[in-house]
């Protein structure tokens, strides 16, 4: 179990909003960070940190994507009315989380020109590959289970 500056605003356990189609494997030498009971939903490869789920989502991005995908939900009434219940607490978490993305981006890019300034910088160059898989998760909210470190 791994601590992450950035997801350790999350807590341990949360409610996410997921609305895909695909899915993919954690890539070769990323750390899981969360999952939910279908797929990944969270990992960090060096620097660079994947989400799986919408932490951006609000509620005109929920009819937008209704309008767009309307057999993907089998009741667009029961889905807009749990959504209604439920879009204060991903706006909560999607700010938290954007806010401290923000946050260790902006320590990060204050040490690189830190140490640039010492003639110390270092260049690095990370490519990753993962396969997408389709899952067969329709428009859902799910539970989604942190595996990082507190």
């Amino acid at each position: 179990v791994t601590a992450d500056p950035v997801l350790d605003v999350l807590p341990r356990r949360f409610d996410a909003f997921e609305w895909h189609h695909y899915t993919y494997d954690v890539p070769v030498g990323a750390t899981e960070l969360a999952r939910s009971g279908v797929t990944t939903q969270a990992f960090r490869l060096g620097s660079a940190l994947g989400i799986q789920f919408h932490a951006e989502v609000t509620a005109a991005t929920v009819e937008s994507w209704l309008a767009e995908e309307p057999d993907d939900v089998p009741d667009a009434d029961a889905f807009r009315a749990a959504t209604a219940e439920r879009i204060e607490g991903w706006n909560h978490l999607g700010r938290a989380l954007c806010s401290r993305f923000f946050d260790e981006a902006q320590r990060a890019a204050s040490s690189s020109s830190s140490a640039a300034t010492d003639g110390r910088s270092e260049t690095r160059s990370t490519q990753a590959e993962s396969d997408g898989h389709r899952s067969s998760e329709s428009p859902s909210t799910s539970r989604a289970r942190s595996t990082h470190g507190r």
